[in-house]
């Protein structure tokens, strides 16, 4: 496998540094948004605990049904920076890799860095596969990185976590008729909330020190090459 050799492979890593901190600002706005739609949602809660209609609770759907609107399309933009994002992550991981890593499994290729969060119940495991798979390559194998790699695994959960509790929302919400089912779904819905925010700040976590380790591995290397030359 290559090794960074020139100025065009360190710059590789930069832009990928700029696309991290695009995908960190988006991520960042999805915690907000999704905060804005817990409030919102718990407003509304304490409003149908005191009445099961009126102008209040208007209101209070409106507010929830906006956000929820915003939330998506927030949603759904900061989705595909971050895969993108991701794919380049693999492409920059395959030029750091050490040439004594060999042995590919299936799942270990740039096809499979963006496919594996599209395709059903795949979707499931292979993202997390791949994301431990950068986060351990490269020249520091340390104790401590193999160790670090159970936070890893907590974001993906809470992520996972996140994904089917909103869609577990969307359903009560669909079939929700009465109050009691109402306040079902919103107890369920701020619970995605809560978990989406978690998730996302564990994003942005994962996105800073993945381009972090990315850089310093690739200066090291470039250095080495530096070296070598002189």
């Amino acid at each position: 496998m290559s090794r960074p050799d020139s100025a065009a492979d360190h710059a590789g890593v930069l832009v990928g540094k700029g696309l991290g901190a695009v995908v960190c600002v988006a991520l960042a706005a999805n915690v907000t948004f999704a905060a804005a739609h817990l409030a919102a949602q718990t407003h509304l809660f304490a409003v149908l605990s005191r009445m099961p209609q009126g102008e209040p609770v208007l209101r209070a759907e409106m507010w929830v049904e906006n956000l929820s609107g915003i939330q998506v399309a927030a949603f759904v933009g900061a989705g595909l920076l971050f895969v993108g994002w991701f794919v380049q992550a693999w492409d920059r991981t395959e030029i750091l890799r050490k040439p004594s890593e060999s042995g590919r499994r299936w799942w270990q290729s740039r096809t499979w860095a963006l496919a594996g969060w599209f395709v059903p119940f795949v979707n499931l495991g292979v993202p997390l596969l791949i994301a431990l798979d950068m986060w351990e390559s490269g020249r520091s194998r340390t104790t401590a990185r193999r160790r670090s790699r159970l936070w890893v695994i907590a974001w993906w959960l809470t992520f996972v976590a996140w994904t089917f509790a909103g869609r577990s929302a969307q359903s009560l919400y669909r079939r929700a008729e009465q109050t009691d089912a109402v306040g079902d779904a919103l107890r369920t819905g701020m619970l995605t909330d809560s978990l989406g925010v978690l998730a996302a700040l564990a994003a942005i976590t994962f996105v800073w020190q993945l381009n972090a380790r990315m850089a310093a591995e690739s200066g090291t290397a470039c250095a080495g090459v530096r070296e070598q030359r002189a």
